[in-house]
């Protein structure tokens, strides 16, 4: 049985309520400008999916679930939490099934659900949840989004600013009378780049004037694709193939998407919903677009091998400014300095004598080293003892 446990609204409500009435009557013309202006948009809000709905981690996730790992020393789920507020989030809907009461423990615990937080975290919680599918026929159910809201997981890292996405997403639905219901975020990475994930490469095909997608295919286990050849015919401005995308796996939705779901129990993942979009255009009139970015950093930790690579992107400054000494989460635990080489200590770390970190290494705090040590490319957790090498 699902339970939700509400936090104060704070500021969504004040901003919601807030709409800027301008006095009646005349003022030398006034009245009439006010009257003709648009209504602000409304307040954004997020869909955080807090499960992975596979046991690809298992048996670490077996007693943790996967968004509380730690990505150098921090959870993955406040990763995802901080760039959704850096990017104007003001409402969150967590959604979670397995080990759901300790996902909710580190929430209510932490700065997200306190009263000063800018983006209010909703605690969304049940058994039944089986897949993304499931999550948002429920938002449906519970009417939880008013207009375009953004879609992730619980353990995507990113610090791309989407304001310009959502943007262009709003005034293509306000052109095309809400025609496109779903952005895609990508990030332009080579084919051979360390956070391409196999399982996760993507051909795209895409209209080169408007940015929208015409095809979409994953290209695990594939030794060659083929494409319908009625994609080339659709369109007067040319139409590209791109194999150069990591898909970032964060989505800007419609409120339609929780609809469509609702309408199509087939729809499980959200491939499941772009493949049949695609197939069902015509019919059922709907669009997906992608919005590229090429200097910003997004990936989801899917596997063992995404962890690895994303933890050594953090370590190495890639997501700045999500790096370990900014402390975002403000937790007194995880305080650490920044040297060169990006040398992170934590508080009370001791060093013993003749030992080196060399470059790229996190020591959390309390942590112990022993004599005539070399540490390069690691992170080391809180309150570890490593003895002395000889």
């Amino acid at each position: 049985m699902a339970t939700s446990v509400a936090v104060p609204p704070g500021p969504v409500a004040s901003r919601a309520n807030k709409r800027g009435v301008g006095r009646p009557g005349g003022g030398g013309g006034g009245g009439g400008t006010r009257g003709t202006e648009e209504e602000p948009p409304p307040p954004l809000q997020a869909v955080l999916v807090a499960d992975s709905f596979n046991r690809r981690f298992f048996p670490i996730s077996k007693d943790q679930p996967r968004v509380l790992l730690p990505l150098a020393n921090v959870a993955l789920i406040d990763y995802t939490l901080e760039f959704l507020t850096a990017t104007g989030v003001q409402e969150t809907f967590v959604f979670c099934c397995w080990k759901a009461a300790q996902i909710k423990e580190h929430l209510l615990k932490s700065k997200w659900c306190r009263p000063t937080s800018l983006n209010v975290v909703r605690i969304i919680t049940s058994d039944l949840y089986r897949s993304l599918g499931d999550v948002l026929r429920d938002v449906d159910a519970k009417a939880l989004v008013r207009s375009d809201f953004l879609l992730v997981y619980g353990d995507v890292i990113s610090n791309i600013n989407v304001t310009k996405a959502l943007e262009e997403h709003r005034l293509r639905r306000k052109l095309e009378k809400n025609v496109s219901v779903m952005t895609m975020i990508f990030k332009e990475s080579s084919p051979s780049h360390p956070t391409r994930c196999h399982e996760d490469n993507v051909v795209v095909a895409v209209d080169s004037a408007t940015n929208r997608v015409l095809h979409f295919q994953k290209t695990q286990g594939l030794r060659r694709f083929s494409f319908p050849l009625s994609l080339f015919h659709g369109s007067g401005d040319g139409v590209e193939i791109r194999y150069d995308l990591l898909d970032c796996h964060i989505s800007i939705c419609s409120p339609q998407v929780a609809q469509l779901f609702t309408d199509n129990f087939d729809y499980q993942t959200r491939d499941d919903f772009v493949r049949g979009l695609l197939v069902n255009e015509e019919i059922l009139g709907n669009q997906i677009h992608m919005h590229v970015t090429t200097r910003e950093y997004g990936a989801r930790v899917s596997n063992l091998h995404m962890y690895a690579a994303i933890c050594a992107d953090v370590i190495r400054r890639w997501v700045y400014p999500l790096t370990p000494e900014v402390n975002f989460t403000d937790n007194t635990t995880q305080n650490c300095t920044h040297s060169r080489h990006n040398i992170y200590r934590g508080p009370e770390v001791t060093l013993g004598h003749g030992s080196i970190l060399e470059e790229n290494v996190l020591l959390g705090s309390g942590t112990v080293i022993g004599s005539n040590c070399s540490i390069t490319n690691s992170v080391i957790g809180p309150g570890c003892h490593i003895g002395e090498c000889r």
